[in-house]
């Protein structure tokens, strides 16, 4: 939740299902925080998952750095991030903001 009588920016990502839920409590989490059972069920039982706490465009980066210098290919074909490029610029000349 953000707002602005809260002391600090936190960002909170929560999805509750039928069974379940899970939240990723900040950007900067290094865990996924599960529930299994309904949110107001008392008997529900709590985990988590370890995540990565690498920032995406960083880990990319990196891995590219590696592969210049004899590490192993992107995951991704380079054609694959020029259909991306060239869609998000299809995107904004619809709108009109090129």
């Amino acid at each position: 939740m953000i707002g602005s009588t809260f002391p600090i920016a936190r960002r909170s990502v929560v999805v509750v299902g039928e069974k379940a839920s899970a939240q990723l409590g900040d950007s900067y989490d290094e865990k996924l925080e599960l529930r299994d059972g309904t949110p107001a069920d008392p008997k529900a039982t709590a985990g988590a998952i370890a995540i990565p706490a690498d920032l995406p465009l960083l880990a990319e980066l990196k891995a590219f750095c590696e592969h210049l210098q004899g590490g192993p290919p992107p995951l991704s074909p380079v054609e694959d991030g020029l259909e991306i490029v060239e869609r998000i610029a299809s995107v904004r000349s619809a709108l009109g903001l090129t």
